[in-house]
């Protein structure tokens, strides 16, 4: 078949071949500007497309592409943008959260130190409170030391005065001048210093009467003569100041009892009004919670 082609071509006319020779070339340069184009436009598109997968990569990131698989460099790029976006966001959300932690730790701290420093505050102002409540009390506890060491010179002095002293209605001791005090602040300590004054006066009276024993003990202690005796309280009692003074004038010659040589409660008289012993007394003198008698 191809001698039969080239025994046909050499049958033709040199004009014919010309043409035939032309017409090849421009066909051939038909096919070859066609398929130029074709790659020009196929690569115009494949360089669109690298333009708008590598806009969001970081300007810093160095790619290198390979123009002969468009398709396979596209994929490279989306998972590049992914893994890239991705972990931009990962790593914001991990140094957003270490931050808030970071601000909730001083939170804590600050409060902490603040109430280390509110406690230590509290601490120390309780401490000076209870320095000043012990200074106050050791203050008060001095001056009541100084007073009772002057009560006690003063009543050295006053019983010295009173004592064996000849200007006295009686004559006393130590001791017997202790226990009537004590009798006075037993049985009149809630009456004015007048009704200790009488209750000292009946004492002194005894003494002064030939029907009672002669000394302040003797008067005191005899038997059933005065209940604080009896039971025990005169030796425990505490004597004011107020008593004592009442028993340094009685003895001085203050009296008040019209001569009474005895006392009782005016309501124990009211409620044995009946009795013939009591209605063998006369009553001389009423003052505050007591009545006073003479044989």
């Amino acid at each position: 078949m191809i001698l039969n082609l080239k025994g046909k071509v050499n049958n033709l006319s040199l004009k014919t071949k010309t043409s035939i020779a032309l017409l090849a070339c421009a066909i051939f340069l038909t096919v070859v500007i066609v398929k130029c184009f074709g790659i020009i436009a196929t690569t115009a598109k494949a360089d669109s497309d690298l333009k708008v997968m590598i806009a969001p990569l970081n300007t810093n990131s160095l790619v290198t592409i390979n123009h002969t698989d468009n398709q396979d460099v596209s994929y490279i790029l989306n998972d590049l943008s992914y893994s890239s976006s991705t972990e931009t966001t990962e790593t914001t959300t991990v140094k957003n959260k270490a931050a808030s932690e970071s601000a909730d730790y001083d939170q804590i701290a600050v409060s902490d130190e603040q109430a280390k420093a509110y406690d230590a505050a509290v601490e120390a102002a309780e401490k000076a409170e209870a320095e000043r409540v012990a200074a106050e009390e050791a203050a008060k506890a001095a001056a009541e030391a100084e007073a009772a060491r002057i009560a006690a010179e003063e009543a050295a002095k006053y019983q010295a005065t009173l004592v064996d002293n000849p200007n006295m209605v009686i004559s006393l001791t130590n001791g017997e001048l202790d226990l009537l005090e004590r009798l006075v602040q037993c049985e009149a300590g809630g009456e004015d210093i007048v009704g200790k004054i009488l209750v000292a006066n009946v004492v002194i009276n005894r003494v002064n009467n030939g029907r009672f024993a002669n000394t302040v003990e003797g008067v005191i202690t005899a038997s059933g003569q005065f209940s604080p005796v009896s039971s025990g309280a005169i030796y425990s009692c505490s004597v004011s100041s107020e008593t004592k003074e009442a028993v340094a004038r009685a003895l001085a010659g203050e009296d008040y009892s019209e001569g009474a040589l005895y006392f009782m409660a005016s309501g124990w008289c009211n409620r044995n009004a009946g009795s013939s012993w009591l209605n063998s007394l006369t009553k001389v003198v009423e003052h505050g919670g007591h009545y006073f008698f003479v044989a």
